[in-house]
């Protein structure tokens, strides 16, 4: 019994030593969040990103969250979960599913004239194409309005005034002297007058504040508990961000400093308006393509592309307030992408995966041959093992 003992001992000690052998032959196995992690990091490095907050997240189930980089890079001040930063025009995408509920509930004809609406706006009638724009028009940017936030005139006034609050006869009343873009329905052309309007109209339809109905109706049913309004220049938990757009817009580099914006982002209201963390950015993803918010009929509204070329990058089209990604393929993908000075955001969702993941940066300014489609077309192939680390 003694010599079979030791026999035994001697043998399992050599398999023990073979199975440590073989096991350092092999790679270890990388975690998906590992290789977005590494990712991550690689980018912020290459393409000088001060901070980088990534979030994904398949179908019910907890979103991933990866940072890299700096909150404040003057202060050395990590990045780090749970951090919001402003996600620019993705804030449509709230305003678009407000008006198709509203649709759902026989509130608004989307193909009904908007100036039934606002028939005692006086500055409604100076608007180009003011007697045919309709709902449907402002929902996929085909009314010909041009875009007010890129006007001189708005950023004299905030240099002048920072704190300003505007109304939405201040910011459409700069319009009334244009000639239109286009005939309403005929082109598509991006603009946030065609949101600021939806604003006005879900105001005047339901009687009650943007921001109230926005909370009542998709923050708080949601459980969307890291997005607030960006309504005021401080905003608890806000990053420090970077423009690269200073001299063009008449603001400091730095336009977020120890969570206060340098001036009030309030002027992007319904164009944008929210501050978020890319992880309740995939909550809404999931919960608005993934059927839950809109009944399917209307979501199928809100992701047909327009048959309009968009001009937007990576060859994408547009819905009703949503960015499509390769339409009509099985790669099909939808969401949006955000800019506000300091800020880029992107949301994206791919139905035939379940899967979101968002991207936001504390920075406007990308390398030319860098784009935020790109960056989570990547990462969606890193999570999917789709291409190596």
């Amino acid at each position: 019994m003694s010599n079979c003992a030791s026999t035994l001992r001697y043998g399992l000690t050599a398999c023990l030593l073979l199975l440590i052998v073989f096991s350092c032959q092999q790679p270890a196995r990388v975690s998906k969040i590992q290789k977005v992690q590494r990712f991550a990091d690689s980018i912020a490095q290459a393409d000088s990103l001060p901070g980088i907050s990534i979030a994904y997240m398949f179908s019910d189930q907890t979103p991933q969250t990866i940072v890299s980089g700096f909150a404040d890079t003057e202060d050395q001040l990590p990045m780090e979960s749970g951090m919001l930063l402003l996600s620019g025009s993705i804030g449509k995408t709230y305003v678009a599913a407000l008006v198709l509920r509203f649709y759902e509930l026989g509130l608004i004809n989307l193909n009904k004239p908007v100036k039934e609406y606002l028939l005692d706006e006086k500055w409604y009638d100076s608007l180009p194409n003011a007697a045919t724009i309709t709902p449907v028009h402002l929902l996929q940017h085909t009314s010909g309005l041009e875009r007010y936030e890129f006007k001189k005139a708005v950023w004299d006034s905030i240099s002048l005034r920072p704190e300003k609050e505007w109304t939405v006869a201040e910011r459409m009343t700069l319009l009334v002297h244009d000639a239109p873009l286009n005939a309403a329905g005929e082109a598509f052309s991006y603009s946030d007058a065609n949101y600021i309007l939806l604003g006005a109209l879900l105001e005047r339809i339901s009687g009650r504040d943007y921001y109230a109905l926005v909370a009542d109706s998709i923050l708080q049913p949601m459980h969307l508990h890291e997005t607030m309004p960006s309504d005021r220049q401080e905003i608890t938990g806000l990053v420090s961000a970077y423009t690269a757009f200073s001299g063009q817009f008449q603001i400091p580099v730095k336009v977020a400093d120890n969570q206060k914006l340098c001036f009030n982002p309030q002027m992007e209201w319904t164009g944008g308006g929210m501050a978020n963390t890319p992880s309740d950015l995939c909550r809404w993803a999931q919960k608005l393509y993934g059927g839950k918010y809109l009944s399917d009929s209307t979501l199928n509204l809100m992701i047909h592309p327009a048959t309009f070329e968009t001009g937007i990058s990576d060859s994408a089209s547009y819905g009703m307030g949503c960015i499509i990604w390769k339409p009509g393929t099985t790669e099909v993908s939808y969401g949006h992408t955000g800019f506000f000075p300091g800020f880029r955001s992107i949301i994206r969702y791919y139905p035939q995966h379940k899967l979101a993941i968002a991207f936001q940066t504390n920075t406007d300014k990308l390398p030319p041959e860098a784009s935020l489609a790109k960056y989570t077309g990547h990462i969606k192939q890193l999570i999917l093992d789709e291409i190596p680390l």
